[in-house]
């Protein structure tokens, strides 16, 4: 193969750092991910942008919060059109139906970024479209949905 793109790979002090810090990174808290407890509560931070939505689902225990899964998706088709509210709305529907084996019979917290978006499960909107959603959350126990600040909510951005 090097010799059909005539790729020349130099692999240095440098690189051998680099993946090593890499593996080190990725092995240690907080983004190595760990197993869900049963007895401590959820926390599911979602995200949504111009592309793509994602969510990081969390558990606070006595050693902090530690991360469970990392999730995300591109936006597909209509849904690039969607307004920022309705975005940040999927982002949580999206969220809570794909890990619903964590989720389903737990109570659970979900932080956003879109302040309007506390207490969504609980309100009629005029959109259709989210009141469809908030039928398809009924069957969660969501205990509230908080607004966290943009710049505090990176764990739902890196995925």
């Amino acid at each position: 193969m090097q010799d059909k793109y005539k790729f020349k790979q130099n692999w240095g002090n440098a690189e051998q750092q680099a993946w090593q810090h890499l593996k080190t990174v990725l092995t240690t808290p907080p983004v190595f991910l760990n197993f869900p407890d049963g007895a401590s509560p959820y926390i599911l931070s979602t995200d949504a942008s111009k592309i793509g939505i994602g969510a990081a689902l969390k558990q606070r225990t006595s050693a902090g919060l530690k991360p469970i899964v990392y999730i995300s998706r591109t936006l597909m088709g209509a849904e690039k059109n969607y307004s920022t509210f309705e975005r940040e709305c999927l982002a949580i529907v999206w969220s809570v139906l794909k890990l619903k084996q964590h989720l389903a019979d737990q109570e659970f917290t979900i932080e956003t970024d879109h302040r309007l978006l506390a207490n969504i499960h609980q309100k009629t909107t005029t959109n259709n479209r989210v009141n469809r959603w908030n039928i398809a959350l009924q069957g969660y126990n969501i205990v509230k949905i908080t607004h966290k600040p943009g710049t505090c909510n990176c764990d739902a951005d890196l995925t």
